[in-house]
């Protein structure tokens, strides 16, 4: 999935960035299992600061979003089919569409 601005925390299997397609900063929670996937939890601008200001509060709010599944309040979608709702699921996939569609390739190639 596309994030813009995305800031990896590789040890921790998590990064964050602001999602063009939803207008929103993410927390993209990397999920090891037989075939790995990701869940998206909606985060404020200040806490994507922390990734500079306090990566440890980062990473507590990671981890917290880690171990609530897809039960957190600000819990997008995932890209295991079963951990969403019917609407989360087409959510995932509009947003899947997004980039592969030219406004990505756009900001893409701004980097």
């Amino acid at each position: 999935m596309y994030l813009k601005n995305q800031k990896v925390r590789s040890s921790k299997l998590y990064s964050i960035g602001y999602m063009p397609f939803l207008k929103e900063y993410v927390l993209e929670s990397v999920v090891p299992w037989v075939a790995w996937y990701s869940r998206y939890y909606r985060i404020t601008v200040d806490e994507y600061c922390l990734y500079q200001t306090d990566p440890q509060k980062l990473d507590e709010l990671a981890d917290e979003f880690y171990q609530s599944e897809n039960k957190h309040k600000r819990f997008l979608f995932s890209g295991k089919a079963s951990e969403n709702t019917p609407e989360q699921q087409e959510q995932f996939k509009q947003a899947c569409e997004y980039c592969m569609t030219k406004h990505y390739v756009a900001d893409w190639e701004k980097f």
